[in-house]
């Protein structure tokens, strides 16, 4: 299965949630097979946004031709005409234009139906003032250049010819309107009122993919009284046209949870994600914090993945990538708290821009975690789940402090975080990539890159990130590193009064990278101290030297 973004499925095979047999059911709902005829009923696809109805309704297109090869299947988009003017016209358009395509086999079809356009077209004025003459003028020229010296026919004799003709088709018409909830409130009653005029053509079978919630406020907006009464209005309005309405299957959360795992099976390579990633404890508690309640629809997970997709790129190997599938959910899911972290971050991270030896050793005060909270999501956005995301991805946040388990590139830690919220390094920076091929040098190797990186005055990136990074020198031969740096280390031939090299300041940053290292982090005097002593032998030997 390849990853499809935030796109509606359009195959049987790409059904994660195994809705096929709710399809089966829907498609039996509309279509005779022993007189092979649609039934003319008008069913509805009902759930909120983002739960599937778009995909649904592209697998009935498919099972409705798979059964009946036969069947003329409309698939009509309101959401998609430009201008919103012509509802009506583009809809008669899309079915004529259908029956046209075998007009061969069914003749006499397509004018009734343009005229029937032509005369439907004035009644949008009812709901939406303006429409009917936009929506006229696409049927003119087709019924005008065939009737000139015909008599004018009432809408009534047009359509009982529309009937007539239908009638003639031996093979279901089956119309899905996709995305009504999407309108605005005048546009969702043209399309019912439309949905109406037609409903009770022979031959002719609807599906409607909605939200009751948002059709019913639209079609009950018109009216005046108490609002309850109005919803009541706007209720009774939509049984009258919608004879069964098919509630979305719920995603149980196991359902969710197997989606978004297929999903990230499915970019695995390209996200470089470890081979046993599924059996993580971090990623297993952060899916336990997102499913269901702040990812719950098939729409949050495609949205979400979609957007882990495009920053993972942009951050890649620099961002934990658990920690960015947290990060993520909350650009999606808490817009407002995403903006305050990216203007305050250190309220959320553990090493500040300005040290604090006190935040690292011993947790902050209440009162500061409550300043912390104050600036990034004061208003509580999103409720509990998106305050137990916070806590997971910010210890700060609780008082907590960085254990042995926090990845060296977690969004907890200032870089990282940095990085992911300008999806990218700074220009500056120095990559994790160059810090890994820098400790895979050997000794004299080192030794040389060292000097070089002096000479350029690029030293200190490299000791910056170091410090950050610190757990690549479990891995690395430690005493060569700090031999390589005692020997760039030298007594400057200038005098102070007239000269400056820099080499002071390279002098300090390397004290207080080696103190936060050994001292506030790995907290192993013993190590500190062998590390140290050859760092003092390779500097005198270094001066020796020179």
């Amino acid at each position: 299965m390849s990853f499809s973004a935030e796109r509606p499925i359009d195959k049987s095979a790409d059904d994660e949630l195994g809705r096929g047999s709710f399809v089966e059911r829907i498609t039996a709902s509309l279509i005779d097979p022993k007189s092979n005829k649609s039934k003319g009923v008008v069913v509805g696809i009902t759930g909120p946004w983002g739960s599937g109805k778009s995909s649904i309704l592209n697998l009935i297109y498919n099972q409705v031709l798979k059964k009946f090869p036969e069947a003329l299947v409309v698939k009509f988009d309101p959401w998609l005409i430009s201008g919103r003017d012509d509802l009506i016209a583009r809809f008669i358009s899309e079915l004529r234009a259908s029956i046209g395509d075998k007009d061969s086999k069914w003749p006499g079809v397509v004018l009734p139906l343009a005229k029937y356009g032509e005369a439907l077209a004035p009644m949008a004025d009812f709901f939406q003032p303006g429409v009917g003459v936009a929506a006229k003028g696409g049927f003119l020229i087709i019924g005008r250049q065939a009737e000139k010296k015909k008599p004018k026919t009432t809408i009534w004799e047009i359509r009982k010819s529309v009937r007539e003709a239908l009638e003639q088709i031996n093979a279901p018409i089956v119309i899905l309107i996709d995305e009504i909830d999407r309108l605005e409130d005048d546009e969702i009653r043209t399309i019912c009122q439309l949905v109406r005029s037609v409903a009770d053509f022979p031959n002719v079978s609807y599906v409607l993919a909605y939200d009751p919630k948002r059709v019913i406020q639209a079609l009950g907006s018109r009216s005046i009284g108490d609002p309850q009464d109005l919803e009541t209005r706007g209720a009774a309005y939509l049984e009258k046209i919608v004879q069964f309405a098919f509630a979305l299957p719920i995603a149980f959360d196991s359902e969710i949870v197997g989606l978004l795992e297929t999903e990230l099976s499915s970019l695995a390579e390209e996200l470089e994600l470890p081979g046993d990633w599924q059996t993580w404890t971090r990623y297993k508690d952060l899916i336990r914090l997102l499913v269901p309640s702040i990812v719950s629809t098939p729409r949050d997970v495609k949205k979400l993945l979609g957007t882990v997709r495009v920053i993972f790129g942009a951050v890649r190997g620099e961002v934990d990538w658990v920690d960015l599938i947290g990060l993520c959910t909350l650009m999606i899911k808490a817009p407002k708290t995403s903006d305050a972290i990216r203007t305050e971050p250190d309220a959320v991270v553990l090493d500040p821009l300005v040290f604090s030896r006190v935040l690292n050793r011993i947790g902050d005060s209440q009162s500061d975690i409550q300043n912390r909270w104050g600036k990034i999501n004061p208003g509580e956005e999103g409720g509990p789940p998106v305050r137990i995301l916070l806590e997971f991805l910010f210890p700060p946040l609780t008082g907590n402090l960085r254990t042995e388990t926090t990845p060296s590139n977690a969004v907890c830690l200032r870089r990282p975080l940095i990085i992911a919220l300008r999806y990218g390094l700074g220009p500056d920076d120095v990559s994790r990539k160059e810090i890994e091929e820098f400790f895979l040098k050997t000794g004299p190797e080192m030794e040389e890159t060292v000097r070089k990186l002096f000479s350029t005055g690029q030293l200190r990136p490299i000791f910056e990130r170091i410090e950050e990074d610190f757990e690549v020198l479990k891995n690395s031969d430690e005493e060569a590193f700090w031999t390589a740096i005692s020997s760039a280390i030298k007594k400057p031939d200038c005098e102070w009064p007239t000269e400056y090299t820099g080499m002071h300041e390279v002098v300090q940053s390397i004290a207080h990278a080696f103190e936060r290292i050994y001292l506030d982090r790995r907290k192993d005097p013993q190590a500190a101290k062998n590390i140290f002593d050859s760092l003092v032998r390779g500097v005198i030997r270094s001066w020796s030297l020179n």
